[in-house]
């Protein structure tokens, strides 16, 4: 499937408005927002369906929703800032910037770098033990494994360089700069600003959590639109000059670094001994790359169980899109909405049908 780059906006609009309704109607899905990137600029926003099943408040551009995992990518940008200004290294042990080890007698820990946090390979667990001390289960370098553990460990290591909250960080470091007024990491039950209602997979309303401290790998708050200006800065860094992100990063970010495989986290048999590594997605610094007949694209996912949201930009054609949910979608609605408002393929979603 080709990609739409050359397709006129309007029909896309068109054809948008009316199949994505039919989709959350077929799903159940209460309520998505939906940005457009075209030619390297936000296009088009929308909200559809509702904030809340029991408000029936109307989502629309300006509603906030839980981006999950999609905190990743800034994070990883923000932090490869530090390595460009000299105050991390990328490749040195992150244990040299903490005065407390952040893992008890384990002398992999040394082999635990920036590098290999933001490309998965830490050998960290997705998120530690409730009740037992967190360990090191993969020699770090040995295999891609998602980690979000691995993002609290660069989080609190970048803290300490930094004397500064990982929220004030980011907020000075990339939001800010890069104009992204509606995206923050530290939600509080003060907030005045409209956020979407996160539901279960009945569609019933979920308790919202407040997190008393910034996760780098889970917590942003944010709309599709801000969101696409991220995105935009991937595939042209000097469109915002006062955002000094440098096209050595973006590279950084969006080179393979490791392919994926088929031993998830986040079941009960991992670390797997034996794998299968897909070919067809590999992860870079932050981003996950897809590799396709369209060419290569960037693209995460993020699930909170429930809200679920998804991104994926062509650097070159300068398109892409970020679509988030109140609930938990299937991850191939996603890949529907896509191959309407862009076209192409996205073995990424079909790695993550797999895991």
């Amino acid at each position: 499937m080709k990609l739409k780059s050359n397709s006129p906006i309007e029909t896309l609009i068109d054809e948008l408005s009316e199949k994505v309704p039919q989709i959350m109607a077929e799903a159940g899905i209460p309520g998505l927002s939906f940005a457009l990137i075209r030619d390297a600029q936000l296009a088009w926003a929308k909200g559809f369906g509702v904030m809340d099943v029991n408000t029936q408040e109307p989502v629309t551009t300006e509603i906030f929703f839980e981006g999950a995992s999609l905190s990743k990518p800034p994070f990883a940008c923000a932090a490869l800032m530090l390595h460009e200004q000299n105050l991390i290294g990328l490749d040195d042990p992150l244990s040299n910037y903490l005065s407390v080890p952040h893992v008890e007698d384990d002398s992999r820990l040394e082999l635990i770098t920036m590098r290999n946090v933001l490309c998965h390979m830490c050998g960290l667990p997705n998120w530690r033990p409730k009740d037992e001390p967190l360990k090191i289960r993969l020699s770090p370098g040995e295999r891609f494994s998602y980690s979000g553990e691995g993002y609290m460990y660069l989080q609190k290591a970048i803290e300490e360089v930094t004397g500064q909250s990982g929220e004030t960080f980011m907020q000075s470091t990339l939001f800010k700069p890069l104009g992204m007024t509606q995206s923050t990491y530290l939600w509080s039950e003060e907030y005045v600003e409209p956020i979407a209602t996160g539901h279960n997979r009945e569609s019933e309303p979920a308790k919202k959590f407040y997190p008393k401290s910034m996760w780098s790998a889970a917590s942003l708050h944010t709309t599709p639109s801000d969101y696409a200006r991220f995105l935009v800065a991937m595939m042209d860094p000097k469109a915002n000059p006062t955002a000094s992100l440098s096209s050595e990063i973006t590279e950084l970010m969006l080179t393979p670094q490791v392919s994926v495989n088929d031993s998830a986290p986040w079941h009960e048999d991992w670390p797997k001994e034996t794998i299968t590594i897909d070919e067809s997605v590999s992860w870079g610094l932050g981003w996950g790359i897809q590799h396709s007949a369209q060419g290569d694209s960037f693209w995460h996912w993020g699930d909170n169980f429930t809200f679920r949201a998804f991104a994926v930009g062509y650097r070159e054609e300068g398109v892409g899109v970020v679509i988030m949910t109140n609930n938990p979608t299937r991850y191939e609605l996603f890949g529907r909405i896509c191959q309407i408002a862009i076209g192409g393929e996205y073995p990424g979603i079909e790695w993550l049908r797999s895991l």
